[in-house]
């Protein structure tokens, strides 16, 4: 707050006195900024330990999450003969792959033509989808599908563009065979399998039918110039006819890619993801060694520079200390073998960080899933268990945003005595400069009394 000078007719520093004065009077602004500070040095550690916390709270979900539901990994013996994925749902152990064909689906192709825009004839083309069994078709029942060829499209390009855009479960497409009328009309069932032979009528024009008639049970004006085909593989022992190359209902939990068919028998071997597991309890180990030391560092007092951490003898911080140790040092009734985390390789060392024996874990996971699941997931697991009390801890009604909030709070109550000193402060100023003013004034006047005087008394 500033401090006009003024000038002295008495001989006193009013400006001087007054600022002086007002220093002292400030003082208790600087004990409210201090303890500002100390305040907001206490909200951003506790920022620095929710950070932390919610760190940790997520390595404890994924750790239950993924005990619960682990995740498999399976091998092909040759991956270029197929390939296959698993899920949490396959069990582990082999199973005996042969392939014998794979699945294809049905390819016609038209008489050639001398031209691609020559027009052909009008009508419409009627598909059909089924199976054809020693020269039988016999329909799939899931209805037909129909293309409008007219003026406007009755080319073989038109044709083709035609049969594209009504997206009916075929592809059309124009080959150049290289001879006297090379271009020739090629569809493609898009779907592989017996059920997906196709069934093309045409009603029109003599022209278009003569070039587009396929009927497995009568007149075929195209040449079938692939077969519609199930795949055909023995699975342990079983012969199996799939309409795909995808396989993924004969083998629980396994999908199976066929790419090629093998020359004997090959396996696959479907294995616990260890990998993944193991990563999740590093990160678990590693999480909360990290809040552990924030913690730690966050509440200690250092002995040669005699100060203190900024969270040093907070209760919220004790609570949490307390409760974390006591989750984790508490044994798991599961029911089964596995009760402590020590038990699957995680122990605490002397300065409260966790340690992961990397070989230990493997063994457990391996050689007792079920209690290792038990152990770490719900609903009573160390990693569903500490996931919980972080969730409460970090929650809108938590601890932390508690102990946050009153900090606010205090700081919010602050800044109103601050207002209130600096407005006090505003008055108690005027007032001292009034004062000191009238002084000097009155001194002023005395000393101008005292040199008449003198002067007259000189007289005598």
């Amino acid at each position: 707050m500033a401090v006009s000078s003024a000038t002295s007719g008495g001989g006193i520093d009013v400006a001087g006195i007054v600022s002086q004065l007002m220093t002292a009077e400030r003082q208790p602004l600087a004990a409210l900024s201090t303890r500002e500070a100390s305040y907001q040095s206490k909200i951003s550690a506790l920022g620095t330990v929710k950070s932390a916390l919610s760190a940790f709270q997520s390595a404890a979900r994924s750790l239950s999450d993924l005990s619960a539901t682990p995740s498999n990994t399976t091998a092909s013996s040759d991956s270029t003969l197929f390939t296959a994925t698993a899920s949490s749902a396959a069990a582990i152990g082999t199973h005996t792959i042969e392939i014998g064909n794979l699945a294809q689906a049905q390819k016609l192709a038209a008489t050639g033509q001398t031209d691609t825009t020559t027009a052909i004839g009008t009508g419409t083309l009627t598909f059909d989808f089924g199976t054809t069994t020693a020269g039988v078709f016999a329909s799939g029942g899931a209805g037909t599908k129909t293309v409008t060829i007219d003026e406007t499209n009755n080319t073989l390009q038109g044709i083709r563009d035609a049969i594209n855009a009504a997206n009916i479960g075929v592809t059309a497409n124009i080959v150049n065979d290289g001879g006297a009328t090379p271009y020739r009309l090629t569809l493609s069932s898009s779907a592989t399998g017996l059920s997906n032979t196709m069934q093309i009528a045409v009603a029109g024009d003599t022209a278009l039918s003569d070039l587009l008639n396929y009927d497995p049970n009568g007149v075929m004006n195209m040449t079938q110039t692939a077969t519609a085909q199930n795949a055909a593989l023995i699975v342990d022992g079983v012969a199996v006819s799939k309409a795909s190359n995808t396989v993924s209902d004969v083998i629980d939990g396994v999908t199976l890619t066929l790419l090629k068919p093998t020359t004997g028998q090959e396996s696959i071997e479907t294995k616990r993801d260890t990998a993944a597991l193991q990563a999740a309890v590093e990160s678990f180990a590693k999480t909360y060694s990290d809040l552990n030391k924030t913690l730690t560092d966050l509440t200690a007092y250092n002995a040669t520079t005699r100060k203190a951490a900024a969270l040093q003898g907070d209760s919220v911080i004790r609570g949490m200390q307390t409760r974390l140790r006591s989750i984790l040092s508490a044994e798991v009734a599961t029911g089964g073998t596995l009760t402590t985390l020590s038990q699957i390789g995680v122990s605490t060392q002397k300065d409260g960080s966790l340690k992961v024996d990397t070989a230990k874990l493997t063994a457990a996971i391996n050689g007792n899933f079920g209690d290792f699941s038990a152990l770490l997931g719900r609903p009573l697991g160390y990693g569903y268990a500490l996931n919980e009390f972080a969730s409460t801890t970090l929650g809108f009604d938590g601890a932390l945003t508690g102990r946050t909030e009153g900090l606010n709070n205090a700081i919010r109550d602050i800044g109103k005595q601050r207002d209130a000193i600096n407005t006090r402060l505003v008055s108690v100023e005027a007032r001292y400069r009034r004062q000191f003013t009238s002084l000097d004034s009155m001194l002023s006047s005395m000393g101008q009394t005292s040199s008449y005087l003198s002067q007259q008394l000189s007289k005598l």
